[in-house]
Formats: C-alpha cells, sequence, structure tokens
C-alpha cells in the first residue's frame, strides 16, 4: 500500500529515517521513517512507520503532524527496507523525487549502499549531522575509524550540521566535502517549551517537594561525558554548607534511560543526606516533548487522554529508581519549573536542552563544549570556559581537582544569574526572542530543510 496519490507530479517529498529518543527502553517510541516531517510544521501529507508493536505514547507523539497515520508491528530495517522500496518505488513512477533525511550514522549504513545502487541519482539523500563524529563512531582518539572511513568514501547529495562548532569537526577530519555541507541549527517547538503561568509552576514545584526559592534544573544522561561528576562536586557544595544562600536552593534532574542512570541516583542519595532528606533533590521523568506539555487529562484533547493514561503506567511499571529522590512523571519541561538550567557536558555538537530553556526564559550555565557555546554566544546566558581537557571532540580524563574548579565556577555564575534575573525580569523575556530572532524555532528549521531540498 502506498500513499503517493497525496503528492504532486515533480514534487520533491523528504522521507525522514530515524531512531527515536526514549526516556525508558526502546519499546517507549521504537524506530520510525516518516514521509514528511514528524515535527509539528509539516507542509507535506505525513506517514509514519513505526516498527514496535507496543508503543503508548508514540501514536499521539506523531499523530499530531501525520493526516494519515499507521504502525508495522515489526522491528528490524529490513522490514522497513520493504516497505520505503515500494514508497520509492511508486514515487519515482510517478514523477516525484524522494529525499531521504538520515539522521543517524545506523541507519545510513544499512541504507546508504543499496538505495544508491537500487535508484541511482531519482533518490537524492541528506546525512543529518547532529552528532560529533566521534559520538558517531566515526573517530577515535582523533583518527578515522573504518566506520568513518566508509561514512568519508559515501557521497550524499548534502549534509547538515546542526551547529558551526559539528560543521567544523566533520570538515577538519574530511567526513564532507566543503562545498555540500551547510548548517541547520535544531528548531524547539515554542508550544511545548513556553514559560509556565507562575501559579502552574508553583503547584509543579509542591507536587515535586521543592520548596526552596529556587530550583536548578539538569536534563538529560548521567554519563560521564555529560559531565555529572561536576553535578555532584556541586551538590556537595550545597550539602556541606548550611549558610542562607545554599538553603534556598535545590536540584531537579530529568534523567533518559541509561545503564548509568540509576547509579547516579543512588549515589546522590547516599552522599547527600541532608539534601534527601530536606527533599531538595527531585528526580522525574519528562515526557513534555511527546504529549505536548499536557499534564491534566482532563484538559487533553479527545484521543490524547488514552494516551496519556497509558503513558503514565507504562513508564512507571519500568522505572526503578530510588524511592527517596524518584517522584515520577513530568508532563512539564523541567526547564519550565526551574529558575536555572546548567548543562555541564564536556563535548556536545549542539544541545537542545540549552535552546529548549531558552525558549522558556529560563537562563542557562553551561560549559564552553561545543553547541552550548555557540548557542550561549549568540542568545546570551553563562559559559565557564574549560582549561583545555577538551580537545577536537576528544574528552581528556579530568582530575579532580578540575573537576572541582569547574563546580565553583557553575556555583558562581548560578549566584550571578538568580542576582540578574531577580534585578532585570526582562531577561526571561530576552531569551525567548532571542530564539526567535536568531531562527532557531521548529518553524524554522523546517524552513531551512525545504529550502535546502529544493535546491538539490
Amino acid at each position: 500500500m502506498t500513499h503517493i496519490r497525496k503528492f504532486r507530479p515533480t514534487q520533491k517529498v523528504p522521507i525522514h529515517i530515524y531512531d527515536r529518543p526514549w526516556p525508558i527502553d526502546k519499546k517507549f517510541l521504537g524506530q520510525a521513517f516518516t514521509i514528511g516531517y514528524h515535527g509539528e510544521f509539516s507542509k507535506y501529507p505525513v506517514l509514519v512507520h513505526s516498527f514496535y508493536p507496543h508503543s503508548p505514547a508514540l501514536a499521539d507523539f506523531e499523530r499530531r503532524a501525520a493526516k494519515e497515520y499507521y504502525r508495522v508491528s515489526y522491528n528490524g530495517d529490513v522490514k522497513m527496507d520493504t516497505i520505503l522500496t515500494n514508497e520509492i518505488q511508486a514515487m519515482i513512477r510517478n514523477d516525484i523525487q524522494p529525499v531521504l533525511i538520515f539522521q543517524t550514522a545506523k541507519k545510513a549504513e544499512f541504507f546508504y549502499n543499496r538505495y544508491r545502487k537500487r535508484f541511482g541519482d531519482k533518490v537524492k539523500m541528506i546525512f543529518y549531522m547532529n552528532l560529533m563524529p566521534e559520538t558517531s563512531g566515526f573517530v577515535y582518539n582523533g583518527k578515522l575509524t573504518k566506520k568513518g572511513e566508509i561514512f568519508a568514501s559515501s557521497d550524499y547529495d548534502a549534509y547538515v550540521a546542526v551547529s558551526g562548532v559539528a560543521q567544523e569537526e566533520y570538515l577538519d577530519y574530511g567526513l564532507a566535502p566543503k562545498g555540500k555541507i551547510e548548517v541547520i541549527s535544531n528548531g524547539v517547538s515554542m508550544k511545548t517549551y513556553s514559560p509556565l503561568p507562575p501559579t502552574e509552576r508553583a503547584v509543579w514545584r509542591t507536587r515535586l517537594g521543592l520548596e526552596t526559592d529556587y530550583v536548578i534544573a539538569y536534563s538529560g544522561r548521567a554519563n560521564e561525558g555529560k559531565g555529572v561528576d561536576v553535578l555532584l562536586e556541586l551538590m556537595q557544595v550545597f550539602e556541606d554548607r548550611n549558610s542562607l544562600n545554599e538553603n534556598k536552593f535545590s536540584f531537579l534532574f530529568a534523567l533518559s534511560n541509561g545503564p548509568e542512570r540509576a547509579e547516579f541516583v543512588n549515589e546522590m542519595a547516599y552522599r547527600f543526606p541532608k539534601l534527601t532528606k530536606s527533599n531538595r533533590i527531585a528526580v522525574v521523568i519528562d515526557i513534555a516533548k511527546y504529549t505536548n506539555g499536557y499534564s491534566n487529562l482532563l484538559d487533553a484533547p479527545r484521543g490524547r487522554i488514552e494516551v496519556l493514561d497509558d503513558t503514565r503506567e507504562y513508564l512507571l511499571e519500568r522505572v526503578d529508581l530510588n524511592p527517596a529522590l524518584f517522584k515520577g512523571i513530568c508532563f512539564k519541561p523541567v526547564q519550565g519549573i526551574a529558575d536555572i538550567t546548567v548543562q555541564p557536558s564536556y563535548s556536545e555538537s549542539f544541545s537542545n536542552v540549552v535552546l529548549e530553556s531558552m525558549a522558556i526564559g529560563t537562563p542557562v550555565v553551561a560549559l564552553d563544549s561545543g553547541g552550548p557555546g555557540e548557542l550561549i554566544r549568540n542568545m546570551g546566558g553563562y559559559l565557564i570556559t574549560p582549561t583545555g581537557f577538551v580537545q577536537n571532540d576528544v574528552v581528556k580524563r579530568v582530575s579532580h581537582k578540575e573537576v572541582r574548579g569547574l563546580a565553583n565556577q557553575f556555583l558562581e555564575n548560578i549566584m550571578i544569574a538568580v542576582d540578574d534575573v531577580s534585578v532585570d525580569p526582562g531577561l526571561k523575556q530576552e531569551l525567548i526572542l532571542a530564539v526567535k530572532r536568531t531562527g532557531r524555532t521548529a518553524r524554522d528549521m523546517v524552513n531551512y530543510i525545504d529550502n535546502l531540498i529544493w535546491r538539490l
């Protein structure tokens, strides 16, 4: 069954191939391809295929943009290849040109050669560089891996880097030709990531047990590369000190799935008994982007209530985190509940978390480590310069002394940010306007990609 009747002859149609992120496990959202875009501003008829049979939150996440939608209850690239091939062949027969957009190296590696041989120039291909070369497995210890060499020999019609830093890295390693690579920033949904009304913000803080004057948020994975050692040292300062200033702060963590998550939560409970006992640490699963920010089932549009119920049950059944700190599912972005967002990652190609925080109007304190530095220099925030241990996308071993020094710098900048916002409440609105001014909304991103597609 194909859907070419929805498209005009001579039209170029994007087919977005990606693995979706998941806050719990692969079955939560799985993998898919979309004819059109899976964002909220698609200009095309959208068709979504999912390759997991049990994806309770998937339907709503995708159906918001899809004019037609169905799932295939089979997991695997081979099945995906069969379905995609049928759709592409039907498009070509009707003088419609498919443009494949690969967002992961794994998917690109599987599909590139077979589709080049099968369809030749009748299909255009774009590789979307949303990770640094080392994170993608193309580079190790400053040299190309076998996987990197294979990728460098590929000839995509266009390459998209999510930041100038990422573009520079791919060019330096010879992974993309200079004339074919351009920067298109990730975009943020200004609907999902919008400031919370003060009363709703207060309700969420109470619900999470965060009754302090200020809340510091972190969103992301809990692995070493994300700088969680810096977070732990920062929290140690608040655990050890009992001054009035430190007692005004609490911490809110939205931790993504991964083997380090439970270990990190247990370590916080063990190392920081005072913070734990005084309810100054809260750990949640943030699924705002999957439910469009709805937190009250009675407010949800028809057809969304069942999705939210299923989502909550599905997630809670699969989360096994320390009950002293785990506060449940959060349907609002943690950046909107907090006063300050911290991003201590040692290497980032972009950082959606930073952009989302700015869209909400929450100031960010970040390590100047690629994407976050680029965003903050363009839009505002607080940057901490590393001391030379991050070079060429390779995170060098960081000494405990360096980690402690970074934690102290984060503390200093957090205090400055709090003072700045209290003196000038207009700073929040300035951040929101900066996101729009610099063209980093979800609508901007779709327009930029559309423009690229029509130039191929």
